[in-house]
């Protein structure tokens, strides 16, 4: 219902679980023994281990939170081009 919103990672990400993906769609992970050789490639890598310090944090996301931040660019600059066009009128 909200599309383009991860709500699986996001879930998983707040309750401190890490998160595998890729950019790219799931042709290359059909044969089953390429996804496992590129998992077990990750989690070998120790710099994808979850450190404290890389821990990412969910918590304060919301759509309400989104929709506060979107209102206050809006403003933000219709408030700009207001100050512009009087300017421009002006001149």
């Amino acid at each position: 219902s909200r599309d383009g919103w991860p709500n699986t990672a996001v879930e998983a990400l707040a309750c401190g679980l890490t998160v595998v993906g890729s950019g790219f769609n799931c042709q290359p992970f059909i044969n089953n023994v390429t996804i496992v050789k590129s998992l077990r490639q990750h989690f070998m890598d120790k710099d994808n281990l979850v450190a404290p310090k890389k821990y990412y944090s969910m918590e304060g996301f919301s759509w309400e939170r989104v929709a506060d931040k979107l209102l206050e660019l809006f403003a933000q600059r219709h408030k700009e081009q207001k100050k512009n066009y009087h300017e421009e009128w002006i001149r």
